[in-house]
């Protein structure tokens, strides 16, 4: 069913929704408006859609909603009347004003915005920047962003430093370091205050093998200089854990380079690849699967790849279930390995390597390639110690049917021209092979031979696997099986059987590679003073969720100049840091910073306990500066300098400026209309739960809770629960009290006041009883000020209060009743104003006004100064400045909101 959205009287932002059953004529749209003065309905235009309908044709035009189309029928009064004040219809109607019918197909959304604000259609426009506003569909986080003094502290998409997926707990097993890998130009988080965070790797995780242990390393970072402590992973302290080592250098300018992990790598795992072993019929051990074309039974080359040049180049090979025989005993997997730079044909050949275990358990080995020379004795290598126990620069082919298969020879730079083909525990002193290691955990080639192996481009490498065969019937220095020379990687044929060297089904052989790691020999954070980093090291554990309590460090305050480098929570600091500091592109010359109002701001947030605790990464600097003023309730200022208005109880201070028709044109008002709410659901990260993510609901009324009707807004800069609170609390008085915005056009006066000043502003659109002159004469006796003559008239009420009236059915109006007139001089040269009460005159509307009281001539009360009028103590309304918005002819559009002081009781 279509809905009619009806708002009356703008200022008291009451809406009405009603279903439509029926078409309904103008007329009866107007009648239904129940509590409207009947000069108002006598006066009033009406238009659909903008269009104006003749007063006569409304009881025959009616409108009906449909699908898809939105019908708005708005009822305006054209302003009446001018000049320095007075009363009347005019001022009656005024203070009704407008009201706007939406009829809607569906729901009030974003047109039904823009026809509230053009509700105010015969007072004014839509003001530039807060217009903006009709798209977020009268939410209240949305318009307050937009159009508070003091927006929400409220980063939209904000990930707070997310932690990567993954369990919440560490665990014993294979050594890995989990977290977001920082993306290359992508941001840094920056902590303001104090947070937990989740950093994101600066370099990716490096595994290296280390005997039987697996020791992962990387280092995680901030943006700029942080305070770091309490380390965790997931919800576990670290200091808890075995087997984890941790350097931190905060970045400040003393800091020295990390010394727990100083080369960078890259790690590829997406190329895990099982390698294929001899395929054999299963029935008929060692028969090959292929009988007719044998090589397709054999293993195959599995590629990897480096990044463009590396220092090393570390392949890990994983033995997932061990390496034993089916007797129980212990064999070897045979290993071979070629390499090119890629965009050559022909392939380097490296030695044959021997992998040799006996126990049913898991174990990774590395194949490393270094681009350097060795140095140091050869090691010597225990078989018993399984692992590669073997390396052979030359393998002669078989001397068994086919004959000749299987041959290998190394590139000669793995060869000393003279002395055994193969090194191994028994003769590393004596062995011809050469810029070859052997470990129990990995084998180092060392390319040190610049220009066979040039460290440039990217390196394509193959590995290959042969039969697994027990290492007790193979002689290492013949490179005979049970006294035959016979191929581990290719075939022989026995009558006529294509079958493999040995019979392997029964081993448990299984050899994967995993992973490939490039490596350079650089230090992954050169200049240690730019970043907060954290080395981690851990064995044999995988870390997961790692996460640290970071704080920022910043200059802040010493009393003279903004030197002291410490970790605080006021926004004030941190808002100069994001101005001046070095974390920027562009920092602000120090000149163009308003220090005075950033000092100002400071301690209001000392005496206030105003803070900021948030982690931004990825965002804007209006962004950031707009959390950072919001969690200080205070909002960006930038003119000729930048600095902050401070949104604070301005009940004691006088105002700077004062505006009237008389030197303020063109003044209307408009309003934010938000949707109804029964309060807001506060979302925050709670400092009591260790920044884990929290909520707490603040209701409109307390007194009645309703859950029904509520609206979310994250306080990312907010980490206490009764700060989110307030906050919350005073975000509802603000929906409340402070979305309506006058707009008016003022000359070179506007320069006078700017964003955040209070003014005072008197005009007739807001008060029946309002009056606008300048001082034409001072009237003096006796040295005292006794009255004014004006240049034009104002209104005078004076009116005995309702008990002394004799019979009140003669009174003409009874809201005037007790009624007192006060009168606000404007002193010159920003003297200030003064104030004083009006004697009664037998006339309602004088040129000429007398003082109750004679004053002594306060100094700046000359000819010419402005005054206002109205009822004593309501002389004029008390605002703020939103915005100016300068134009070419020296004058300005002043944008302003109610001083509100009930956001402060």
């Amino acid at each position: 069913m279509p809905l009619a959205v009806i708002k009356e009287r703008p200022f008291d932002g009451r809406l009405r929704i009603l279903p439509v059953e029926r078409a309904m004529s103008v007329a009866e749209i107007i009648a239904e408006q129940d509590d409207l003065p009947a000069a108002f309905v006598q006066h009033c235009e009406a238009r659909i859609n903008g269009e104006p309908i003749p007063r006569c044709m409304w009881t025959r035009v009616r409108v009906r909603p449909s699908a898809g189309r939105d019908v708005v029928v708005t009822f305006t009064l054209p302003l009446l009347g001018g000049g320095g004040g007075g009363g009347g219809i005019g001022k009656v109607l005024r203070s009704v004003a407008a009201i706007a019918v939406l009829l809607v197909a569906a729901s009030a959304g974003p047109w039904l915005a823009q026809t509230l604000w053009a509700s105010a259609g015969g007072l004014g426009v839509v003001p530039s920047g807060i217009a903006s506003i009709t798209s977020t569909a009268l939410a209240l986080g949305g318009t307050l962003a937009v159009a508070a003094l003091s927006p929400p502290p409220s980063l939209a998409q904000q990930s707070f430093g997310a932690p990567a997926a993954g369990q919440d707990v560490t665990t014993r097993g294979a050594a890995s370091l989990t977290g977001n890998l920082l993306a290359r130009g992508h941001p840094l988080p920056r902590v303001l205050g104090e947070h937990r965070v989740y950093p994101p790797l600066l370099t990716p995780p490096l595994i290296e093998i280390v005997g039987e242990s697996l020791v992962a390393e990387a280092i995680y970072g901030l943006a700029g200089p942080h305070r770091i402590r309490e380390p965790f992973a997931g919800t576990t302290a670290v200091s808890s854990l075995e087997d984890v080592q941790i350097e931190i250098q905060e970045g400040l300018p003393n800091s020295s380079r990390l010394g727990l992990v100083t080369r960078q790598s890259f790690t590829d795992t997406s190329i895990a690849v099982q390698m294929s072993p001899h395929e054999i019929n299963r029935d008929n051990d060692p028969k090959l699967s292929d009988q007719t074309t044998p090589e397709n039974s054999l293993p195959q080359w599995e590629g990897i790849s480096s990044r463009a040049a590396p220092d090393e180049v570390w392949i890990a090979v994983a033995f997932p279930a061990g390496l034993i025989s089916q007797g129980g005993g212990t064999i070897f997997v045979p290993l071979r390995l070629r390499m090119r730079q890629r965009g050559n044909a022909a392939w380097i050949n490296l030695p044959e390597i021997h992998v040799v275990h006996g126990k049913a358990k898991p174990f990774q080995i590395a194949l490393k390639l270094l681009w350097r020379s060795p140095g140091g004795p050869i090691p010597a290598i225990e078989a018993a110690s399984g692992g590669p126990v073997r390396a052979y620069s030359s393998v002669s082919g078989q001397n068994v049917a086919p004959a000749g298969l299987g041959a290998w020879s190394a590139d000669l730079h793995f060869y000393a021209g003279s002395g055994p083909q193969v090194l191994h525990s028994g003769n590393w002193s004596s062995s011809g092979v050469r810029n070859v290691r052997l470990f129990t955990d990995r084998i180092e080639f060392y390319l040190g031979d610049a220009a066979k192996f040039p460290k440039s481009g990217v390196w394509e490498i193959q590995v290959k696997r042969g039969v697994s065969v027990a290492n007790g019937s193979f002689n290492r220095d013949s490179y005979t099986t049970g006294g035959s020379l016979m191929s581990l990687f290719d075939y022989r044929t026995v009558s006529g059987v294509h079958q493999a060297a040995v019979a392997s089904l029964g081993n448990v052989d299984m050899a994967q590679i995993v992973r490939v790691s490039s490596i350079w020999n650089e230090h992954p954070v050169p200049d240690p003073t730019q970043f907060a980093v954290i080395a981690v090291k851990v064995t044999d554990r995988a870390l997961d969720r790692f996460s640290v309590l970071a704080g920022g460090y910043v200059n802040d305050w010493d009393g003279t100049a903004w030197n002291e480098r410490k970790v605080t929570s006021n926004p004030a600091a941190h808002l100069r840091d994001l101005l001046a500091g070095n974390l920027g592109a562009t920092p602000l010359p120090t000149e163009l910073i308003d220090d005075d109002s950033l000092l100002a701001w400071r301690t209001h947030c000392i005496a206030n306990g105003y803070e900021v605790n948030a982690v931004v990464e990825g965002k804007t600097y209006l962004d950031v500066a707009n959390l950072i003023c919001g969690a200080g309730y205070a909002r960006l200022l930038h003119s000729e300098r930048w600095g902050v208005t401070i949104d604070r109880d301005r009940s004691a201070e006088p105002p700077v400026q004062i505006f009237t028709p008389r030197n303020m044109r063109d003044f209307a008002w408009t309003r934010a209309f938000t949707k109804p709410l029964s309060g807001i659901r506060a979302a925050f990260r709670n400092r009591e739960l260790n920044y884990e993510q929290d909520e707490i609901i603040v209701y409109a009324d307390p007194l009645n809770p309703d859950a029904n009707n509520l609206e979310q807004i994250n306080y990312d800069g907010l980490t206490d629960a009764a700060a989110v609170e307030a906050r919350a609390r005073f975000d509802l008085a603000q929906a409340k009290h402070r979305l309506t915005f006058y707009r008016g056009t003022a000359g070179i006066e506007s320069i006078v006041c700017r964003r955040g000043d209070l003014v005072g502003v008197q005009h007739d659109v807001l008060a029946v009883q309002a009056g606008f002159a300048r001082i034409k004469e001072i009237i003096v006796a006796d040295n005292m000020v006794t009255g004014l003559r004006l240049d034009g008239t104002i209104p005078l009420a004076h009116e005995q209060g309702i008990f002394s009236q004799p019979h009140l059915f003669d009174v003409d109006h009874m809201f005037l009743l007790g009624a007192r007139t006060g009168l606000l001089i404007r002193l010159t040269e920003g003297r200030g104003v003064v104030i004083k009460e009006l004697a009664a005159a037998p006339e309602t509307e004088l040129d000429a006004v007398t003082f109750t009281v004679p004053f002594a001539a306060p100094e700046g009360l000359e000819p010419d100064c402005l005054v206002a009028a109205g009822r004593l103590a309501r002389e004029y309304n008390r605002m703020i400045v939103f915005g100016i918005e300068p134009n070419t002819d020296l004058t300005a559009q002043i944008t302003l909101v109610d001083e509100a002081p009930e956001l402060f009781q």
